[in-house]
This record gives structure tokens, C-alpha cells and sequence, in this order.
């Protein structure tokens, strides 16, 4: 009888496993090139990039190249370079992956030979080699059938059907629009960088990896203006919309136009409901004076995220505007817990402390501020309220998922098509 309970539990586990796929998450690696050709060096990338948006699906999270490359850095491997298992296994766990897929190529003449490995990291089990060969022309189909060797030989939850129906589901790449891109993006100066993403969007417009590239680069060099103007060239879609739209949002109060970025993170936030939108909304709001709104949403990010000293930071300058210098105080202190060189945090505690009574805190901030040559006023005009911090910086992962999840009856690439046809700063 024992046995037969047994056997039943063990029956049963496994049904449900089924009916839950497993959630995976997997990290490509650049292919090594094998041949003596070093003008088609930039494949490597273009074996990683292409594979990486073939996997992706709504239970495999496929970590992006800046992810990678910052492990890479972190484990002292320079970034795009042949690894050993070894090193493969050292990266994979410290970014949590599941999977490692990595290869070879070869080109003789216009014949491409390509052969990859998966390594699962918590069995320390290869498979492989898959060998898919052709005409260099067809780089991208070649990448494209590897991909469907991989999941269909390993996934037992894999069920998309047969090699080209899988095909059937991705749209062509221009090879020579491709090969832009992925020079542009390996590439290391700005001028280099941008000449190549452009022409990679003019070759193919319908490709829109490139625009957001270019949006990402002009975001993070403060040229807000250009990133809005390539932002705009992405579909809702697209696999990194939810991503576009956060920069957009700051893009716009960069801009001047704060009607436009609360609206684009009040919408944002229905959808995405992470840390930094939240932040986000209600610093626009308090702009307009509407503290009470931006309480509750400065409260959401909070609670989410307690140690980010911005969320603690902005609700202590709501109590200090509202005039609860006490509860402000509380707030200020915790944003210090995880700032503590942050002059303008302990300007504001001491006074707050001043406002509620404590002159001795009050005094104890003005020494801290003295002592590293700070001035101890906030402004010579005190009538100019404190100012919370908008959010520029976000989790490019976490949006990723939220991409994955707002659609679970498809897959999303990163080109926007569905992959299985319908059935901190300071401002």
C-alpha cells in the first residue's frame, strides 16, 4: 500500500510538473570564430544576439549582452572573448542562469559551418555538438534552425512544432543591416557607435533594435531630444516597449513637457508596476503640489524597496512639505542608513530635527556638514520647498519579464513579432 501511495505521489508530481513548465533562465555566449577569416569576427556577436531573441519565451528569460558582459568584467574575463567551461559556469552562476549556450564557426568561401553546446548548469550536462551549415548569406536562418535544435532535443516542454513552422514565426534579418548592428554595438567610440547604428535603421527601419540603441546611448549621454526622436521609432510590441516608454517618460520632463511624462508613467504604471515608475509618477505629481498622490506613490516604491535611499529620501521631503517634520526625520535617517555621504540627506535631517524640537540633532548635522565643507543652508531663500529625486536608472531585466508576462499565450522577440501566431538622479 505504501508503495502504491508512493508511486501515486511520484505520478502526480510529475503531472504537475508537465503542467507547469519550468522557468528558465539562459545565458549565450559569443560563438568562437574558428576560421582564419577576421572579417566576419563580428558573427560571434551576431550568433549570441540572434539566439538570444530565438529562445527568449514566456518561461526562458534570456539574460541581455550588458548583463553578460558586466559578469564577464566582474570575473576578470574581457568581454566577448572564447571562455572554458570553467569560466562559463563561474558567469552563469553569478548571473543565476540555468542554461549556457555557447559554439563555434567556421566560413570556407560563402560556406558557413556553425556548431553549438548546451550546458546545463545545475547538472553540469552538455549537449551538443548542433551542427547547422549553409550559405553565409543565410546567417540568420542557420542561427535561427540552431535555436530549434537546442530547445526541441532538450526542452521536453517545448511544443512550437516542427523546424519550419519555428522559422516560419521569426522575421527575415538583412544580413547587411545586421551586420551594422552588431558592429554598432560592439562598437567602443561614440562616433563609431552611432554611424553604424544608423545605417543599420536606415538598411532595415522595420528592424527596430537599432533605434533603441540609439535612444539608450543619447538617454545616458543627456541628449534627450535625439533619444525621444529614435524612442519614437518603437512599436507597442516590441519586446523592449515597457523599456523605451520608461526612458521616454523621463526623456519628456527632461524636455520640459510634464504634462506628457506624467501621463507616460501614469500609463506605464498599470502595466509595469516597478519600483522606479512608481518613484517616477510621484515626483511629477509633487511637482503640481499634489502631495497626497505622490505619498501613495513614493509609499508603493517604498514598501517594494525599502533599502533604495531615493524612496525613503523622497517621502521625508513630502512629511517635511506637509509639514510632519517628525515623521520626515524618520524617513531622512533611514535614506542615510544607505547614503551616508549624502550632504543635501543630512542638510535636510538637521532641519527637520530643528523643526521638531531636537536642536541637538540639528547641531550634530550642522558639525557632519562642517566638517566636510559643506554649507549648512539649503538655499539663502527658504521659502523654496525641498525637491524629491526623479529615477533615471532602471532594471532592464525586470522590464523584460514584464514583457514576457503581459502576453503568456505568445512568445516575444525582441523585434516586436510574435514568436507562435495568435489560435537616480536628481532633476
Amino acid at each position: 500500500m505504501n508503495k502504491l501511495l508512493a508511486t501515486f505521489l511520484v505520478s502526480f508530481g510529475v503531472l504537475e510538473l508537465s503542467a507547469a513548465p519550468q522557468s528558465r533562465t539562459i545565458l549565450v555566449l559569443p560563438f568562437e570564430n574558428k576560421s582564419s577569416r577576421t572579417d566576419v569576427g563580428w558573427m560571434s556577436e551576431s550568433f549570441a544576439e540572434t539566439l538570444s531573441m530565438r529562445l527568449s519565451g514566456s518561461d526562458r528569460a534570456v539574460l541581455s549582452r550588458i548583463e553578460r558582459d558586466a559578469a564577464c568584467r566582474e570575473a576578470g574575463i574581457p568581454p566577448g572573448t572564447p571562455m572554458t567551461w570553467a569560466s562559463a559556469i563561474k558567469v552563469a552562476e553569478s548571473l543565476g542562469a540555468d542554461w549556457v549556450v555557447t559554439g563555434t564557426f567556421a566560413v570556407n568561401g560563402r560556406v558557413l559551418t556553425s556548431h553549438a553546446y548546451l550546458l546545463d548548469v545545475s547538472r553540469l550536462k552538455i549537449s551538443g555538438p548542433f551542427e547547422v551549415n549553409g550559405q553565409l548569406a543565410d546567417l540568420a536562418e542557420i542561427q535561427t534552425r540552431l535555436a530549434w535544435r537546442i530547445l526541441a532535443m532538450d526542452d521536453k516542454d517545448f511544443t512550437v512544432g516542427s523546424e519550419e513552422d519555428f522559422r516560419r514565426q521569426f522575421p527575415a534579418l538583412r544580413l547587411d543591416a545586421h551586420e551594422n548592428y552588431v558592429r554598432g554595438v560592439l562598437a567602443t567610440e561614440p562616433e563609431t557607435r552611432v554611424r553604424f547604428l544608423t545605417e543599420a535603421d536606415r538598411r532595415d527601419p522595420s528592424d527596430h533594435r537599432a533605434a533603441l540603441e540609439l535612444g539608450r546611448f543619447y538617454y545616458e549621454i543627456k541628449d534627450y531630444e535625439n533619444s525621444e526622436k529614435w524612442l519614437d521609432k518603437l512599436a507597442p510590441t516590441d519586446a523592449d516597449s515597457f523599456e523605451a516608454r520608461f526612458m521616454k517618460g523621463v526623456n519628456e520632463f527632461f524636455l520640459g513637457r510634464d504634462a506628457a511624462a506624467e501621463k507616460a508613467f501614469t500609463d506605464l504604471a498599470r502595466e509595469v508596476p516597478l519600483t522606479e515608475v512608481w518613484n517616477n509618477l510621484g515626483f511629477l505629481q509633487a511637482g503640481r503640489g499634489l502631495w497626497e498622490e505622490a505619498i501613495v506613490n513614493f509609499d508603493r516604491a517604498y514598501q517594494a524597496d525599502s533599502s533604495d535611499p531615493v524612496y525613503s529620501f523622497n517621502l521625508g521631503v513630502c512629511m517635511w512639505n506637509e509639514g510632519k517634520p517628525a515623521v520626515a526625520v524618520r524617513y531622512f535617517r533611514e535614506a542615510l542608513q544607505a547614503a551616508p555621504d549624502d550632504a543635501e540627506i543630512h542638510r535636510l535631517l538637521g532641519d527637520a530635527l530643528a523643526k521638531a524640537g531636537d536642536l541637538e540633532g540639528k547641531k550634530k548635522e550642522d558639525k557632519w556638514l562642517e566638517g566636510r565643507g559643506e554649507e549648512l543652508e539649503r538655499n539663502a531663500n527658504s521659502g523654496i520647498l525641498p525637491s524629491p529625486r526623479l529615477k533615471k536608472g532602471f532594471d532592464r531585466k525586470a522590464y523584460r519579464a514584464h514583457a514576457r508576462s503581459a502576453s503568456p499565450a505568445r512568445e516575444v522577440t525582441e523585434r516586436g513579432t510574435p514568436a507562435v501566431a495568435p489560435a537616480e538622479a536628481k532633476p
